[in-house]
């Protein structure tokens, strides 16, 4: 078992560590990288991704380098997953063409940003995103950095305005 660790610049003081089986990672081509039915790390890379976590409890990143203008699709599966957007140096979609749609999100699960700018949520139909249903929309200043599908309603919406704004734990927003 491996540690994927979470942590402000300091190496030496993680703010959480996770622990995973197998390590998936994509190259910098468009990548489709399936988990197994343990915990899994995969990385996707440049390029438009999907990933697919399986059965364990899984991280995924869908972004290689910091300002793609990758569009990922980030699916865990079962279990309790975690979604990594940034990290302690930056946010990695800061690029207005690029984010992380995330097709299976339940409120036990994690969304890792990074929390320099201010960060905003809204609800709204995503052209090409889910059904008719509106989505969760989380940006940081002007960027779009996750877009939770079929995820919009005015509790899910209050709810992650309620967690960012209160005790980093996790589930729900994790500021780094």
């Amino acid at each position: 078992m491996a540690d994927y660790r979470i942590r402000f610049s300091d190496p030496n003081d993680p703010l959480a560590v996770f622990q995973y089986d197998t390590e998936i990672t994509g190259t910098q081509f468009n990548n489709r990288l399936q988990g197994t039915n343990s915990s899994d790390l995969i990385r996707g890379g440049a390029g438009n991704d999907t990933l697919l976590g399986g059965n364990g409890n899984d991280i995924l990143i869908g972004i290689g380098n910091y300002n793609e203008t990758d569009r990922d699709v980030l699916t865990g599966g079962g279990g309790v997953d975690i979604y990594v957007a940034g990290n302690g140096e930056a946010n990695f979609y800061n690029n207005p063409t690029g984010d992380a749609i995330i097709t299976d999100y339940n409120s036990s699960e994690t969304i890792v940003i990074n929390g320099d700018r201010e960060l905003r949520f809204a609800a709204k139909s995503v052209a090409n995103v889910g059904t008719s249903s509106p989505d969760l929309i989380i940006s940081a200043g002007n960027l779009s950095q996750v877009i939770i599908q079929d995820f919009g309603s005015t509790n899910n919406l209050n709810f992650f305005k309620t967690d960012y704004e209160g005790e980093n734990d996790l589930g729900g927003v994790f500021l780094v």
